[in-house]
């Protein structure tokens, strides 16, 4: 046995290293060390937790370690004598010191190969594998960080490495074990020997040998003798006396792991300080190691209140306490603090994403509060030793990014309520964060850095806690941390949109400014740039901030005191960020990957997919809200609108389709719905009938639904819209796409069975009922009518179907589609696909009635087109011959048709014929009454007329066909039977009943049964209800409108013509078939008719030319039309394409474009021709006679001959002899008999053979042609009047039976008598001095409104008696011409009391006028004093003071006292009253009366005859005063004449003006209301005029200035000449132009026809020599040439000496230029009056005293005018003047003058040569004075005003005006006006002085006047502009200032319709050139030519001809 040191010895060298150390070496220990009784003190008492913490590896091991100790027992003890204290305390020590050497060898790892082999895991490997990164060293061992855990969701932790150590594996487990415990044993030993005061150990070296020990096993994961040693350490560092306690095995055994490791960490008993403390320090964080191996969760969970701050004992504390002590070794405490934070962050589960199940699990992981507690301790114990050790650590990287992990992990893995989260957080960050900035740390700002990971964190943590401000404040924060220009889009947009959402949860307080809004907005707008996890995270802060956005708008919505109202700019960025979500999500989304796409590209985009899908809903359901709301305020715009919903409809098909319970919940359904309702919209605001926006709508509609479920289809209603579709495409003329929608219309009402169930009913029903009873066949039929209007060629698609459906499919198209206007398929002929295949399967066994049914319906759209004719009625006469009772096959149920059929195939049988066989249309009239007279209602009548519709359509062409031909009688009778069928088939509207009675009763009105007519528009008033609207009132007021303007009641006519208006503006909008458009055309086109006759009666006649030019415009396109469709492919077009552009300007109306064939030939018209006929016939000749009524002669013509031509087209004699009577008439008024003998002749012929020739309207005509006759003196005039009277009183006798047998009604008629108006003269002044109190009483008696009709009843219908009445004038007027002034005068009172219509009134008025001044002519002729006055010239003033009288009324009459005769015999007759003067006035209240009409409402011929005989009569009346104050005032005589000019140029001026300003209508719309300026009364019209005359044209014209005017009477005999100046009265003469002859037999007779004849032949001739073609090259041509030319000029002197001489004699002195000279005149006054007095007898002085006649006779004072006719004779101071004819001229005037006002002198007692000499002396003295006087003025100029007749005559080439400064203008005083401006210009101006710019010429253009060139282009230097084309010649006259023309004729080179449209002239232009200022002569028409169209356009002319 050895002894004990050797066995010490022994234990040294076995402890030196595990692998020899074994259980031996343990006993052996044992046995020296401790006495055998004490060694259990070694181990003490496993308890239940201890062993409960042991793991696998610990058990083993005490099984390993209890074996050898079994045989331990065995070995020899040790001497009794053994090893003194010192050598075992020296024993112990070394045991101590190896094994701990041993132990730390052992925890050394070792390399590991880099590919081990692979091997299943052992329990060792776990263990292992769990605490490799477990820290291995103990407090001796320098201090490194612990290796963290891994915080990412991938392992960053730098441990597996390629070449990583581990521990090494000792060979055996129980050498380890053994190892250990040898140490404990030494430890324990030495732990006892300073008890027995033999050893003393230095202070603390056990604890740290022990501390020492337990890191070792500690390093070896040997837990339970750690824990085991770490309970003895602990207790040893509490004190001496805690180390002699030894714990018991029953208390052990009861406490938990929990229990046990917290009283481990409970230093709170500890005092200590210095190495002591840090020991302590050391001791925990071995305890806080072992706790973190044992991974007890409750254990863990319990030690965490010992580790906080607040605990004075806890390791930071202590630590911090150990640092602040004198000489502290603060480097190591650093360590030791950052190993503590290691340890416990070992403490908590890993934060990887992928553990959060086993962090969540509460029996493996400690909670996610307690874990997050930890990890932040372990930051704040980090900070601590930085602040402690100054380090300047990463707080980015080794604080911030942990701990943004761990706060991740916590939110992740917490289940507590967000509130309580969001506490835990915001606490520990708000620690952390004081610590940093308490250590100046600052965290870097960006979105990748961690602190902005942590602020968004904390955000979000305080949105769902409800803790909006704080949210705002991280958010806000977390925005300030990033940089825009170096983040990514999308993070800052997704940073903006959670700042905004949060803003929205308290808009109150955050929402103050649009920035934020407008960034976010922008930002989703934007680019999407930015990784996976940004994308993702603006995805969801914008779905954030979409839902609280949605929240606010709908609290706006609602409304409330507490909800914010924001600016509306800001709501609608609300609005369009919301509208914007659906684009953004789409362009999040991206598009699906293509079929090349990789595995990862589909995975990503699935990814993507599903996360959308969790917002997709609540995003479309804002976006549709949001849509909803725009949509009905209208704010939404079809582009935006567009762009959502398309962006809708994509995010739907990329993400799949959301599943819905039902299909209105669709949002394919509901995106349809949303853009059918923007289409709606659309439509509505839309004023483009072309514009497309509307169709997109709708296709978009469309094609969101055509591709869905039935059931979303039918919710839908995608058969609607398709319909809207096809109807909207079509009309922008996307035709492909029409007809796609309405096919597949067609394909699903086949599927549907809709043709089958036709096909059953038509057994006993008409198609027109079947294919309009049912809903659904209705629309089917509607959309195969769709369908052939847009086919370009049919394709058969009834092929497939059964032959009964087939059959009435293709009847469906023969009787709807086949004949409807416009189809390419219009008459169907037998050959036709249809009509053959119907007749196969109609055969006439089987099918005779349907057969007859469809030959009837081709007959009747063959109508206009018969050349087929024959072929068919053949065809058809024998399908007619089914009988009743016959068999019909299976047609039985159809028998009750027939009867109607066999009446229609008789009417249009005879239709081929024109109906001139009356009797068979009488036939089928009568069988028709028949049917209609057993129907009760319409189900009835349907069951005998198979198409009530047809059947009136085709009564309606014979009614057109018969008013077109005329035949007003027949056409009544159809109008009739019209009636009654509409009233039987009255269904839900009363429309047809309406219309129809309402034309019944204007053909009534037509036949002149106006009462009759007044009982139709009563029934059809009484079928006018408040749901009655549209057209058809608009019809019914405009025939009521024409039958009171046919009855002169304008105030009513223009009553409902305002309710025609109202209706026809309130009617829907019209229909896009033709034919309605037509009937609305011609609506308007009626309208513009009537306004045209009321604006007329107004006095409007430029608006009424607008109006009729407007309803020509208006019917013109539709009659061209068809014309081109009815004249055959090889004649030429109905106009010339040049004229369309005219057509299309909107200034005027090309008319001449009606250029009708009318090749019979080629044309076949047919209904629609004949509708349109009679409404443009009558609209043509209405603007031929407005043209009339303007003088305007070539206007009149060609209307005229339009309307001839298309009565011509048509057939028609009776509108043929209507127009020829017309053209006839106004040929006769131009002056060209030959053509008017050709018209009236044919007019003549056609009246004698009109079929129906005793109505009205021929009465009418026959008047009018009988008055054309009598005026040319032809005998068959009475006649054609005969004829006329003839019918009038016929008809008024069957009126009267009628009347007779209806008591009542003549009851009525007597009952309202009381209603006519007294006869008085004067229709318009009978209105204007009827009492008010009357005419209340009459409008009290009469409803003013337009429902209400008022009959106009008289004792004979009104229209009769204007028609008898016209007859009696035209009568009268013939009796005038015959001198037989008693009848004519009876005839014209007659004609008074039987009519007071004011048509008739200037007519009837003149006639009378007429008569009483030739009843006054006769009786003058019968008075000694006024015998010679027609032959004499009267002037008018004549005497000083004659022009004072009354302009309104003539002066009482003068008494019939006249002065004392100059013989018995003037006495004896001058006793005789005079009559004549009373004639006279009398006449002149007529002429006025009539002159008040006619100014308004009269023609241009009518009214200058007005003036003529107003001024005539003057004159006379004048001439026969007795006082010398005048009976009339001087305005009256002397401008009536100008008056009447002035008011035909303006006349024709407004109509101009209008029609450069009027707008091209388009005739679908209500013709315009044109007002007149003018509000003044007709009556005093004449007065206001007179004096207009003279302030607003003559007084504005120079004072040196003449006016003269010439005027020639009614039967040419008279000249009257009136000179007007500036601020004078008008001197007025009437010159006979016979009065030579009359005072000298012997004189030769040379009247007017003889000086025009004269000078026409002149002209001819010139013409002739101008144009010969005779050769020049032969020898004496040239000189025969010029010898004719020289007998021409000497012609036409001689012609102009005639003129002067006789016509003008001594009066040519008023042609004088001269100017007054008051002293002068006076001095020749007083020597004239002497030569009177000396010559006269009744002034005549015997030896100085007079005599007594001479003195009883008054003296009478020459006016000063009439003695200037003697001064402008001339100089006679000149040689070789001989003035004694014309003074002698003047000289028997002056006498006349005399004996007119009461100077009696008898002209043989007269010496007139003396007075001739003693007169030429007078002069000479006056002339010889004057040479003295001052120089006359150099501006001296005279205008001439020449009647139509007189422009022919070179007045300024007479001898008396040669030398003088003339003008001529057309006559008006208002051109006088304009030339008096154009004077002043060129004065002022000359053009050689004007800029180049301003003055344009044209220099002979045709290049043939070589020397007009040469002499006057030099002298406009520098050249002007030179212009040869009309477009620059009208740029000229718009441009320049002045115009000048040198060239043949004035108009060559621009047409006159160009200058009168010219909207602007400023130049003022001279012509000259031949016939420039040329006139053409038309007669009782204004004269036309260049002239008068410059003055139109306002151009200030000067005009000259050739070799001036």
């Amino acid at each position: 046995m050895d002894t004990p040191l050797a066995q010490a010895d022994a234990v040294r060298s076995a402890v030196s290293s595990v692998a020899t150390c074994s259980p031996a070496t343990t006993a052996l220990l044992k046995s020296l060390l401790l006495p055998k009784d004490d060694s259990s003190t070694v181990d003490e008492p496993n308890s239940r937790a201890a062993s409960r913490t042991a793991n696998t590896t610990r058990t083993r091991a005490n099984t390993a370690t209890r074996a050898p100790s079994r045989r331990a027992k065995q070995t020899p003890s040790p001497t009794e004598n053994g090893l003194s204290i010192r050598e075992k305390a020296a024993l112990a020590t070394h045991v101590v010191n190896a094994t701990l050497k041993a132990l730390g060898e052992a925890a050394k790892p070792v390399a590991v190969p880099a590919t081990p082999a692979r091997r299943p895991a052992s329990d060792e490997d776990l263990v292992k594998t769990a605490t490799k990164n477990a820290i291995r060293r103990s407090s001796s061992v320098p201090m490194s960080p612990l290796q963290p855990r891994s915080l990412n969701r991938q392992a960053t932790s730098p441990v597996t490495t390629k070449h990583a150590r581990s521990p090494s594996k000792p060979t055996n487990n129980t050498n380890l074990l053994s190892t250990v415990e040898c140490a404990r044993v030494a430890l324990a030993v030495l732990r006892q020997l300073p008890a027995s005061g033999k050893v003393s150990l230095p202070e603390l070296q056990l604890e740290s040998g022990m501390s020492a020990l337990v890191g070792r096993l500690i390093s070896l994961n040997l837990q339970e003798q750690a824990i085991k040693e770490l309970r003895i350490l602990k207790k040893k560092l509490e004190g001496p006396t805690e180390t002699k306690k030894t714990a018991k095995p029953t208390t052990a055994e009861a406490k938990t792991a929990a229990q046990v490791f917290s009283e481990l960490l409970d230093f709170g008993s500890v005092k200590a300080s210095g190495s002591r403390l840090l020991l302590v320090v050391a001791t925990q964080i071995q305890i806080l190691r072992v706790l973190a191996m044992t991974k007890r969760p409750s254990a863990i969970e319990a030690v965490i209140s010992h580790l906080r701050q607040d605990q004075a004992t806890s390791p930071v504390n202590l630590l911090l306490t150990a640092a602040k002590e004198s000489g502290a070794d603060v480097g190591k405490i650093a360590r030791q603090m950052e190993t503590l934070a290691q340890c416990l962050l070992s403490l908590t589960p890993s934060v990887a994403s992928k553990d959060d199940s086993l962090g969540q699990e509460a029996r493996l992981s400690i909670s996610p509060a307690t874990a997050f507690e930890f990890q932040a301790l372990a930051f704040e114990a980090r900070l601590s030793w930085w602040k402690l050790a100054k380090h300047k650590g990463d707080a980015e990287k080794d604080i911030l990014v942990p701990l943004s992990r761990c706060l991740g992990t916590y939110i992740r893995r917490t289940s507590e309520s967000p509130k309580s989260s969001y506490a835990v957080c915001a606490n520990i960050f708000s620690r952390i964060q004081k610590q940093l900035q308490s250590q100046g740390l600052q965290p870097s700002k960006g979105s990748k850095h961690p602190h902005a990971a942590i602020c968004q964190t904390l955000a979000t943590l305080a949105r769902d806690a409800q803790e909006f401000p704080d949210a705002v404040s991280w958010a806000t924060k977390l925005c300030d941390l990033v940089d825009s220009k170096t983040e990514s889009i999308a993070k800052t947009c997704s940073l903006a949109a959670q700042l905004l959402s949060l803003h929205l949860k308290q808009p109150a307080k955050y929402i103050s400014d649009d920035k934020l809004l407008q960034e976010v907005v922008a930002g989703i707008q934007g680019p999407l740039r930015g990784d996976t996890a940004e994308l993702d995270e603006l995805l969801t802060n914008i779905c954030a901030a979409r839902k609280a956005t949605m929240h606010f708008l709908l609290a706006i919505s609602k409304g409330g005191d507490n909800v914010l109202q924001p600016p509306p700019s800001t709501k609608d960025l609300l609005e369009t960020f919301v509208l914007q979500c659906p684009r953004f999500c789409l362009r999040w989304l991206g598009k699906p990957p293509g079929p090349k796409g990789s595995t990862k590209d589909y995975l990503r985009y699935d990814q993507r997919r599903q996360l959308m899908i969790q917002y997709l809903q609540h995003i479309l359901d804002s976006a549709f809200m949001t849509i909803k709301t725009s949509l009905d305020q209208s704010r939404l715009s079809w582009d935006l609108m567009d762009s959502i919903l398309s962006d809708c409809t994509t995010l739907l098909e990329y993400t799949g389709n959301l599943a819905t319970s039902e299909a209105s919940s669709s949002y394919y359904v509901k995106i349809s719905h949303f853009y059918y309702m923007q289409y709606s919209s659309l439509r509505q605001q839309s004023t483009d009938a072309k514009d497309p926006a509307p169709l997109r709508a709708l296709r978009r509609s469309v094609d969101c639904v055509k591709h869905r479920t039935g059931a979303e289809k039918e919710k839908a209603q995608l058969t609607l819209k398709l319909e809207r579709l096809a109807d909207l495409a079509r009309t922008l003329g996307r035709v492909e796409e029409a007809l796609g929608a309405l096919q597949t219309i067609r394909t699903s009402s086949l599927e549907d069975g809709v043709l089958a169930a036709i096909t059953r009913k038509l057994s006993s029903d008409s198609p027109a009922v079947i294919w309009t009873r049912d809903e659904k066949a209705e629309g089917f039929s509607r959309t195969l009518l769709a369908i052939s209007k847009m086919e370009q060629v049919w394709l058969d698609w009834t092929v497939d179907l059964p032959e009964e459906e087939r059959a009435a499919a293709l009847e469906h198209r023969l009787r709807f589609i086949v004949p409807r206007e416009g189809s390419r398929e219009t008459g169907a002929t037998l050959e036709h696909p249809v009509v053959d295949a119907l007749l196969r399967m109609y055969i006439p066994t089987r099918y005779p009635v349907r057969r007859l049914r469809v030959l009837l319906v081709l007959l009747s759209s063959a109508l206009g087109n018969m050349d087929s004719a024959p072929e068919l009625l053949a065809v058809a006469k024998d399908a007619a011959q089914v009988g009743e009772k016959g068999d019909l096959g299976e047609d039985a149920g159809l028998v009750g048709f027939l009867p109607h059929m066999k009446a229609m195939y008789g009417s249009l049988a005879a239709a081929v014929e024109a109906y001139s066989d009356s009797k068979a249309l009488d036939g089928s009239i009568t069988d028709w009454r028949a049917i209609i007279a057993k129907c009760q209602d319409r189900a009835a009548l349907e069951k005998a007329v198979d198409d009530v519709p047809g059947l009136l359509d085709h009564l309606q062409s014979i009614a057109d066909f018969l008013r077109m031909k005329g035949r007003d009688t027949m056409l009544a009778t159809v109008l009739e039977l019209i009636t009654d069928i509409s009233r039987v088939a009255e269904g839900p509207s009363a429309e047809e009943i309406v219309q129809h009675n309402s034309c019944l009763a204007l053909q009534y009105t037509t036949l002149g049964q106006s009462t009759k007519a007044e009982e139709a528009f009563l029934k059809a008033q009484g079928h006018i209800t408040d749901q009655l609207r549209g057209e058809a009132l608009a019809n019914f007021h405009l025939a009521f409108s024409e039958h009171f303007l046919a009855l002169s009641n304008f105030r009513q006519a223009e009553e409902h013509l305002s309710q025609a208006q109202l209706a026809f503006n309130n009617a829907p909008s019209s229909s896009s078939q033709k034919h309605t458009r037509a009937k609305r055309r011609r609506l308007v086109a009626t309208a513009c008719y009537l306004y045209s006759l009321i604006a007329l009666e107004r006095g409007d006649s430029h608006h009424a030319l607008v109006y009729s030019r407007d309803s020509v415009r208006t019917l013109f396109q539709d009659w061209a039309k068809l014309e081109s469709r009815l004249t055959a492919a090889t004649s030429k077009p109905p106009f010339p394409p040049t004229d369309q552009s005219q057509l299309s300007d909107t200034t005027t109306i090309d008319i001449s474009s009606i250029e009708l064939q009318t090749s019979p030939q080629h044309l076949t018209p047919g209904p629609h021709f004949w509708t349109l006929f009679t409404h443009l016939y009558r609209n043509v000749l209405r603007l031929s006679t407005l043209y009339s009524h303007l003088g305007m002669f070539q206007e009149t013509m060609y209307y005229g001959e339009q309307a001839l031509k298309m009565a011509r087209t048509v057939g028609s004699e009776f509108y043929h002899a209507e127009c020829a009577a017309w053209i006839g008439a106004v040929s006769w008024r131009a002056a060209n008999a030959e053509k008017s003998a050709e018209m009236l002749g044919l007019a003549k012929g056609l009246l004698l053979v009109l079929n129906g020739g005793s109505s009205y309207a021929t009465a009418r005509l026959a008047c009018r042609v009988g008055e054309m006759f009598l005026e040319r003196g032809w005998g068959w005039g009475w006649g054609l009047l005969a004829l006329a009277e003839g019918v009038v009183s016929g008809l008024a006798a069957s009126m009267a039976d009628v009347e007779e047998a209806e008591i009542a009604v003549v009851e009525l008629k007597m009952a309202r008598l009381s209603l006519a108006q007294k006869p008085v003269r004067g229709g318009r002044r009978a209105v204007v001095k009827a009492p008010a109190k009357r005419a209340t009483k009459a409008t009290a008696k009469t409803k003013a409104v337009a429902t209400v009709v008022q009959k106009v009843v008289t004792e004979e219908d009104a229209q009769l008696a204007k028609l008898r009445a016209s007859i009696l004038v035209q009568k009268a007027v013939s009796m005038l011409r015959q001198k037989d002034w008693a009848a004519a005068q009876a005839a014209l009172t007659e004609a008074t009391i039987v009519s007071k219509a004011s048509g008739l009134l200037p007519a009837r008025q003149v006639a009378m006028a007429s008569c009483l001044l030739g009843m006054s002519m006769e009786q003058m002729a019968q008075d000694p004093v006024f015998s010679v006055i027609q032959d004499s010239t009267i002037s008018f003033p004549a005497l000083s003071g004659a022009d004072k009288g009354s302009p309104i009324r003539p002066s009482p009459s003068p008494k019939k006292v006249r002065a004392a005769p100059a013989s018995q015999r003037e006495a004896t007759k001058d006793a005789t009253p005079r009559v004549y003067v009373d004639n006279l006035r009398e006449a002149h209240d007529y002429l006025l009366e009539a002159h008040s009409v006619a100014a308004l409402s009269g023609d241009a011929s009518l009214l200058h005859r007005i003036s003529g005989m107003l001024q005539n009569v003057g004159l006379f009346l004048t001439a026969t005063s007795t006082k010398v104050k005048a009976p009339i005032h001087s305005a009256q005589t002397s401008y009536s004449v100008e008056l009447a000019r002035n008011l035909t140029w303006r006349r024709e001026r407004k109509a101009l003006l209008q029609e450069k300003n009027a707008t091209k209508p388009d005739g679908m719309q209500w013709p315009s209301g044109l007002h007149s300026a003018s509000t003044r009364r007709s009556s005093l019209g004449f007065t206001l005029d007179l004096h207009k005359v003279q302030r607003d044209y003559i007084d504005i014209v120079p004072q040196s200035w003449n006016v003269i005017s010439i005027s020639l009477s009614e039967g040419n005999h008279d000249l009257c000449i009136t000179k007007l100046q500036a601020h004078q009265d008008p001197f007025v003469i009437r010159l006979p132009l016979e009065r030579a002859s009359s005072r000298d037999a012997d004189s030769d007779v040379f009247d007017f026809q003889q000086g025009r004849t004269e000078l026409l032949d002149i002209i001819r001739a010139i013409n002739k020599t101008c144009h010969d073609s005779r050769d020049m090259t032969v020898k004496g041509a040239k000189s025969a040439w010029w010898a004719e030319r020289e007998a021409l000029d000497q012609r036409l002197s001689d012609l102009l000496t005639n003129i002067e001489q006789i016509w003008l004699g001594g009066f040519r002195g008023i042609f004088s230029q001269h100017v007054r000279r008051p002293e002068l005149l006076a001095r020749f006054q007083g020597d004239f009056l002497s030569i009177l007095d000396k010559h006269l007898p009744s002034r005549r002085q015997v030896r100085g005293k007079k005599t007594k006649a001479a003195a009883q006779a008054p003296r009478a004072s020459l006016d000063l005018n009439v003695l200037e006719l003697f001064i402008g004779l001339g100089d006679t101071t000149m040689s070789n003047c001989d003035f004694d004819e014309e003074l002698t001229d003047l000289l028997y005037f002056v006498v006349d003058i005399l004996q007119f006002h009461g100077e009696r002198n008898a002209y043989d007692e007269i010496d007139f040569d003396s007075m001739a000499v003693q007169t030429m002396d007078a002069l000479h003295a006056y002339h010889s004075a004057a040479t003295h006087e001052p120089t006359l003025p150099s501006n001296i100029h005279t205008i001439l005003l020449l009647d139509k007749a007189l422009h022919v005559f070179p007045w300024e080439s007479l001898p008396c005006m040669s030398t003088l400064a003339v003008s001529r203008v057309p006559p008006s005083p208002a051109s006088a006006a304009s030339s008096s401006t154009a004077t002043n210009l060129l004065t002022t101006a000359h053009p050689a002085t004007m800029p180049p710019h301003n003055r344009h010429l044209h220099p002979q253009p045709s290049a043939d006047l070589s020397s007009t060139q040469s002499t006057f282009l030099p002298a406009l230097l520098p050249p002007p502009k030179l212009h040869t084309h009309q477009t620059e010649f009208s740029t000229a006259l718009t441009t320049s200032q002045i115009l000048l023309y040198f060239g043949h004729s004035g108009a060559q080179y621009i047409r006159g319709r160009t200058i009168r449209h010219l909207d602007r002239c400023r130049a003022t232009v001279l012509l000259m050139g031949c016939s420039s200022a040329a006139l053409s002569e038309n007669g009782e028409f204004e004269p036309a030519g260049p002239v008068w169209n410059y003055m139109m356009a306002g151009v200030l002319l000067w005009s000259g001809r050739c070799g001036m």
